[in-house]
């Protein structure tokens, strides 16, 4: 009877039982996907989350460039090389190198097991060609035939041998021999000694009829002399059709003894200055103010939004007009508020929420920190918005634009914290070298960094995050990710909301601070915002009053409510204008024929129809006190106001009509929204596996998905087959690497709806539309 042989246990696996529980708890805390739902049930499922390809490059991303080097040098060396080696080899400070191969360790990417570095095996294809390197001589000499290991070793005098093994062996052992080598390239004529110059220093792979030139009959196109003489001596060895690839031990040998691969372990330094003094929260009680004053505006008069999406540049300056604000102050405005839930799109248009009613009433500082969570979600960068040919795109619009946002925003506030308080950067160009150090695969270009930075250091800097290139102490919470500690922070700074005005005699109301919602809303009805910084001027003028008497307000009324509001007597200007203003209202009547204006005033009848401004109405006297315009309602309220008229307009039942805009409201999103896991606790999961305790499945677990995924998706692991048994199960995105009929490989997330015979019917969120996905063609999974 055939007995089944014991599943030998992985390196990593061996690691992580030699491992307490607190070292698992940082391992698993520093790469929260491995853990994410289902959990894993054992050490050795947890191994295999680790080993997986798109866990190890979400890992990779985390690692400044020294150490992605360092990983590129053990891939060159090979999984189990010695220490010593790896000493010798790089010629760096062995502290720096210890340092090195811990950040390694810490992430279960590379690893001491006795005198030993062993790597994870997702890392033997890290990069294509290590350190511009081929593949190891025998790996290269193991395909050919006899024919042709004799052909290389008769240029070094090999004796005949009497197996394959032995010829692979002898020639080994010659391209291994640094002098032998750099012999033979010293004897070679220049034409063949400099291209083997080049594959030794710029990469190892090389075209042409390799193959041929060691055959002694040839085949296909003849083999020119230099591509004779390089294959002839080992310099260059098939690896496919028309291609060769030089030995990773000869590219080592002509590169010479001295050569160390690079480890630039050197930082870049900030250029900093000291500032001294507190900063005012000047910036942050402004965003609160322009977000509540944008709320207020679009409740009113919707922001149209562009049949291809997003809100575009005509109606971004409207609003700026409206507000008294710049293009890229609204820009930023709209997205906080959709993206903190304050308002979204709804029939073409940008609508408050009913939570933004909450909001607008909620204390500065619970105000503030909302917005600030709500910027560290938003995708993209709001004020460098653009697609991939650098075009500027509509605000709200995520075509095109990566999701470089949240990262970059983490990346930057995690610099800025490291300095001393009240450090500043005094030059971006520094910053943007170091993220690119400490962060290279996310950051491959430093030319798209670059304007990506000084929007999100723009954006920061509004938000109150930074003041004159220092960290505020906003800033130093919203580093530390703790959403309650930048609230308390936010509530102890920002001041309390100003119930009072200053009335002047010339007309004007000043407010000290910040004013509440309350006072902002009553200004607004009855007076004209001039300026808002540290303290908000209204100016009240006959057309302001006129408006709030439109709006339905009374005389009496407005002055007890600007009475109340006011920190000493109202001004005697304040009641003439408010008293004449009521006087002259409603002396004419606007009634909707097309339309009729009355008034029992015969002299202001004939005054009207007399007056050259209004000749574009079309004016004739129908009565004494009775005039017909040709133009409609709107038309001729509009020029009868324009010619200093205070006219109310009538419904056809004489009833005064009130123009009161009642704010609107996007209404409540209805039906399920996108399900996400719940989050994993590192703590807890690693406690259990370090006890090793078997995680209780979930009763949906137990059903024969995970079976049927593991055997359709042939190129899942067990963990994987249940990481995407579990999206299906539960309804949870999942992102996976797909294969395509033609061949091309894709990496996308989606929402799986259900299992349809050998093929999962799911949502792409790549292109955003429902797509069929074979499970034979899914090479990896892991969670979004």
């Amino acid at each position: 009877m055939a007995v089944k042989a014991r599943p030998q246990t992985s390196p990593l696996t061996k690691l992580l039982r030699g491992m307490d529980a607190g070292t698992l708890t940082a391992l698993v805390a520093a790469r929260p996907d491995t853990v994410a739902a289902p959990e894993p049930r054992s050490l050795d499922e947890l191994a295999q989350r680790l080993s997986a390809d798109g866990s190890v490059r979400r890992a990779v991303q985390q690692l400044p460039v020294p150490a992605i080097q360092l990983l590129e040098v053990l891939q060159a060396l090979g999984d189990g090389c010695r220490r010593g080696e790896l000493d010798r080899f790089c010629d760096v400070d062995p502290g720096t190198l210890d340092g090195l191969l811990a950040t390694l360790s810490r992430l279960a990417l590379a690893w001491p097991e006795r005198d030993t570095i062993r790597i994870t095996a997702a890392l033997a294809h890290f990069t294509a060609d290590p350190l511009a390197l081929g593949d190891p001589a025998d790996t290269l000499l193991a395909p050919l035939t006899v024919e042709q290991l004799r052909s290389i070793g008769a240029e070094y005098a090999v004796p005949a041998q009497p197996r394959k093994a032995e010829w692979v062996r002898a020639l080994v052992d010659i391209l291994s021999d640094p002098a032998r080598v750099r012999a033979a390239l010293a004897d070679a004529a220049p034409e063949a000694a400099e291209p083997a110059e080049l594959l030794a220093w710029h990469g190892p792979r090389a075209r042409g009829p390799v193959e041929a030139a060691l055959s002694r009959y040839g085949f296909g196109r003849a083999p020119d002399p230099v591509t004779t003489w390089l294959a002839t001596h080992g310099f260059v060895l098939p690896s496919g059709w028309n291609q060769g690839q030089m030995p990773r031990e000869v590219a080592l040998a002509i590169r010479g003894e001295d050569y160390h691969p690079p480890l630039l372990v050197e930082a870049p330094v900030l250029a900093t200055a000291a500032r001294s003094g507190q900063p005012a929260p000047t910036a942050a009680t402004s965003i609160v103010d322009g977000v509540r004053r944008l709320l207020v505006t679009i409740g009113a008069r919707p922001a149209q939004q562009l049949a291809a999406g997003g809100v575009g540049v005509r109606e971004l300056r409207r609003l700026a007009k409206e507000l008294h604000a710049t293009e890229g102050d609204v820009r930023l405005w709209l997205e906080l508020a959709v993206s903190g839930g304050l308002a979204r799109l709804h029939d073409s248009t940008v609508l408050p929420t009913p939570d933004a009613d909450h909001w607008l009433t909620s204390t500065p500082g619970a105000a503030l920190a909302l917005l600030h969570r709500a910027w560290h979600c938003i995708g993209p960068v709001p004020s460098h918005r653009v697609d991939g040919d650098g075009k500027t795109l509509p605000a709200l619009d995520g075509s095109g634009a990566g999701p470089m946002g949240p990262p970059l925003r983490r990346d930057l506030l995690a610099a800025l914290a490291e300095l001393p308080a009240g450090t500043a950067v005094t030059d971006l160009d520094t910053l943007i070298d170091l993220l690119a150090w400490r962060h290279p695969l996310r950051y491959v270009d430093a030319d798209v960094l670059g304007p990506h930075l000084v929007g999100t250091w723009t954006e920061a800097q509004r938000l109150g995050l930074l003041d004159d290139g220092a960290l505020t102490a906003l800033g130093r919470a919203a580093a530390a990710g703790s959403h309650d500690e930048l609230a308390a922070v936010a509530e102890q700074l920002l001041p309390a909301p100003v119930e009072h005005a200053t009335f002047l005699p010339d007309l004007t109301a000043i407010v000290s601070g910040p004013p509440s919602t309350a006072l902002t809303e009553l200004l607004d009805a009855v007076a004209d915002r001039e300026s808002h910084d540290t303290a908000s001027t209204w100016r009240l003028s006959p057309t302001s009053v006129r408006r709030a008497l439109d709006a339905g307000h009374g005389p009496d009324e407005l002055v007890a409510r600007l009475s109340e509001v006011a920190d000493r007597a109202l001004p005697q200007p304040v009641h003439y204008l408010i008293t004449d203003a009521a006087r002259r209202h409603g002396q004419l009547q606007v009634h909707p024929v097309a339309c009729c204006v009355c008034t029992g005033d015969e002299a202001l009848a004939a005054e009207i129809a007399h007056h050259r401004a209004l000749a574009k109405l079309g004016i004739r006297r129908l009565a004494p006190t009775v005039l017909a315009s040709a133009e409609p309602v709107e038309r001729t309220l509009t020029l009868l106001r324009e010619a200093g008229y205070s006219p109310v307009r009538q419904s056809d039942t004489g009833q005064t009509v009130l123009e009161r805009v009642e704010p609107r409201r996007a209404p409540a999103l209805t039906g399920p929204r996108r399900r996400s896991s719940p989050p994993t606790d590192p703590a807890a999961v690693a406690s259990r596996l370090a006890d090793g305790a078997e995680v209780e499945l979930d009763p949906l677990e137990l059903g024969s998905d995970t079976e049927f995924v593991l055997e359709a998706a042939e190129a899942l692991d067990g963990a994987q087959a249940r990481l995407l048994a579990h999206a299906i199960e539960h309804q949870v995105p999942v992102c996976i690497e797909y294969v395509s009929g033609s061949g091309g490989r894709s990496e996308r997330v989606i929402e799986p709806i259900q299992l349809v015979f050998d093929a999962l019917q799911a949502w792409c969120r790549l292109r955003d539309d429902e797509r069929i996905f074979r499970l034979d063609r899914i090479r990896s999974v892991s969670p979004a």
